[in-house]
């Protein structure tokens, strides 16, 4: 019996043993395949371009796919780990990067004689996002291939200053300004997100007509610098009890076809100045009244803003979309129809015209991807009114949906709906009037981004 236990404690004991080193063993290999193998073979290569020439040629065996973390744990680290400490770990997603087509140009070097020459250089600026809780940094070298030549750049010459970290904006997009020369460029990256680190490979194929990174999306931006033309249709609806000897009018009608212009100017990163015109006509007014003619009949509505839009609030995510939140304030000023009294029961048709303060909010929706989503409300307080009416009290809420589809990154469409409502409290020497206006409208525009 004693001799089958001491059997037994011997076999237990050398599986134990075969399942350490195995798992040793395993460690080594995965370690070992994910080392860069390039400074075994720097003596055998050299630079072609002006950067590639300060630095040294070492071939490099990394793929674009290479993912490794930052620090190699011991059996010893893993088994001491608690669920405690494997709950506090990033979430996969927070490490996700998505990178976009880059901005470039030919780079121009400036001689001493205060002349610039073209170079087979290009300054790009890399664009990606991931989680904006995220710390981005650069490896110390990035790795061109051109042929069976593989060279190793320094990143800070190519980057032009000594920090490798990449500052990472509210909504999670960052730039990596470099000045690379032809070929197949590899940049290291890594996302740190807590204590965890994932590293990562930026791959661009730089070419004399082009660029462009692997896996890489457009990015595009919002309408800040920009101008929208459009036209529509829509439904007027225009009530007036007038103190003249006029029974109340009840005017409904389709209003086409309907004009805008409006437009951005971006005057700071939180500041953006925006300004819009519109203007709808509608049928002619009709009276039921025989006692009564009008001498002009046509009814039309203008409308102007001017206002300035202040990104108060942080960027983040509505629905799942990431999302920014504006205030908006200013200026509107309007033209309504307007019934006046022209004496002997004859009545025309004239404008109603007075300014108003305007404030509200508006969030854009998927700012950086081809389909984006607006929306605002505000409010406007009536300040004055021209001529013999006197505006005594009253307010308007306005408000609009829109789709924005990016043709280009210049060139967009907009589908919108507008829809305003306006009552007024009025009066014409010492007697009162009750004014209100309800409209609704949709808009197709055109875009440009500057």
């Amino acid at each position: 019996m004693k001799i089958t236990l001491r059997l037994l404690m011997i076999i237990f004991f050398t599986f134990h043993l075969a399942q350490v080193f195995a798992q040793e063993e395993e460690s080594e290999s995965n370690s070992g395949q994910s080392e860069v193998s390039t400074e075994s073979k720097s003596s055998d290569e050299s630079g072609d371009e002006n950067s590639a020439s300060e630095t040294n040629s070492e071939e490099s065996n990394s793929s674009s796919s290479n993912e490794v973390s930052d620090e190699k744990d011991s059996p010893e680290d893993d088994e001491k780990k608690t669920d405690e400490t494997k709950a506090d770990e990033p979430k996969v997603d927070e490490f996700e990067v998505q990178w976009y087509q880059p901005e470039y140009e030919v780079y121009e070097k400036p001689s001493k004689k205060g002349k610039t020459r073209k170079t087979h250089l290009y300054k790009v600026t890399f664009l990606g996002k991931t989680s904006p809780q995220a710390k981005v940094k650069i490896g110390s070298k990035v790795y061109r291939v051109r042929g069976k030549k593989i060279n190793k750049l320094s990143t800070k010459k190519l980057m032009g200053k000594k920090s490798l970290l990449v500052k990472v904006e509210e909504d999670g997009v960052f730039k990596i300004p470099m000045i690379v020369p032809h070929g197949s460029i590899q940049i290291p990256v890594a996302i740190k997100v807590g204590k965890t680190i994932k590293k990562m490979q930026l791959i661009a194929k730089v070419n004399k007509d082009k660029i462009e990174v692997k896996d890489a999306e457009v990015l595009y931006t919002a309408c800040e610098n920009c101008i929208w033309m459009g036209f529509g249709f829509g439904i007027l609806n225009y009530k007036q009890d007038p103190p003249q000897n006029l029974k109340p009018i009840d005017y409904g009608s389709i209003t086409a076809p309907n004009f805008s212009l409006r437009g951005s100017v971006k005057l700071a990163q939180k500041w953006n100045l925006r300004w819009d015109a519109h203007s709808l006509t509608a049928q002619d007014l009709s009276s039921s009244d025989l006692q009564v003619s009008l001498l002009s009949k046509a009814i039309a509505w203008n409308y102007y803003g001017l206002e300035a839009e202040w990104k108060a609030f942080s960027k983040g995510t509505l629905f799942g979309y990431a999302s920014q939140t504006s205030l908006i304030f200013g200026v509107q000023s309007q033209a309504m129809p307007f019934v006046i009294d022209a004496g002997s029961n004859q009545f025309s048709i004239g404008t109603f015209s007075f300014n108003s303060l305007s404030l509200g909010g508006v969030i854009l929706l998927n700012a950086h991807k081809r389909w984006q989503y607006e929306a605002f409300m505000r409010l406007q307080v009536a300040l004055s009114g021209d001529g013999d009416v006197k505006l005594d009290s009253g307010f308007a809420f306005d408000g609009s949906i829109g789709t924005i589809y990016n043709m280009t990154k210049s060139w967009k469409l907009g589908i919108f709906w507008n829809g305003q409502y306006h009552g007024y409290n009025y009066s014409i020497g010492a007697s009162p009037g009750t004014y209100s206006l309800l409209a609704s409208q949709f808009d197709f525009s055109l875009g440009y981004h500057f």
